[in-house]
C-alpha cells in the first residue's frame, strides 16, 4: 500500500513468495489512494485514470461471477477511422514472460463510441499479491497499448 496507517492489519510477509495478500477490498483501497495521489474525484466505485506516453489507462475491480479481476484498460490516441489491419498480437520491449502473457490474454478491440482503439485486461485478483504487482501491470498495458499504436501506425 503507498499509505498505511498504524492499524492496518494487512500482512505482506508472503508478497514475495506470490501469494495473494489482496482482498477487493485492499485493492479498491489502493487505487482510491492512488485515485487522492493523483487529485482526481473518486465518487463511487474507484476508478484510476494514468496518462503514460500517449495512452490513458484505466483500472479498477470488477466482478466476473464468483470472481474479482483487476481490469485495465488502455485507451489508444483517437484516430478517424478504424485500420483494418490483421494486426499481430506485439509484445512490448522488453520481452519477459509476463509480457507475452500479458499480450496472451489482452484484448484488442474498436471502440466506435470513442473512435479509437483500446487494450482490455483482466487480471484475476487472485494474481496480485501487493500494490507493485498492480502498478507493474498497469505499465504494462500501457506498454502493450503503445506496441499496438506503434504496429498501427507502421500500418
Amino acid at each position: 500500500m503507498i499509505l498505511r496507517n498504524n492499524n492496518d492489519d494487512i500482512d505482506d510477509t508472503d508478497a514475495m513468495d506470490g501469494e495473494c495478500n489482496y482482498s477487493v477490498e485492499d485493492i479498491n483501497r489502493f487505487l482510491t489512494e492512488l485515485i487522492l495521489l493523483a487529485d482526481q474525484a473518486a465518487p463511487g466505485a474507484p476508478v484510476l485514470e494514468l496518462q503514460i506516453g500517449e495512452i490513458l489507462t484505466r483500472t479498477a475491480v470488477e466482478a466476473g461471477g464468483a470472481d474479482h479481476y483487476l481490469s485495465i484498460t488502455g485507451l489508444l490516441p483517437r484516430c478517424a477511422q478504424p485500420h483494418y489491419l490483421s494486426l499481430p498480437v506485439p509484445v512490448p520491449v522488453p520481452a519477459s514472460a509476463a509480457a507475452d502473457q500479458a499480450a496472451a490474454t489482452a484484448e484488442f478491440l474498436w471502440h466506435a463510441d470513442e473512435g479509437r482503439y483500446i487494450v482490455v485486461r483482466k487480471i484475476p485478483v487472485t494474481e496480485l499479491p501487493d500494490g507493485f504487482s498492480i502498478m507493474d501491470a498497469i505499465l504494462l498495458t500501457a506498454d502493450l497499448a503503445t506496441t499496438y499504436l506503434s504496429s498501427i501506425s507502421a500500418g
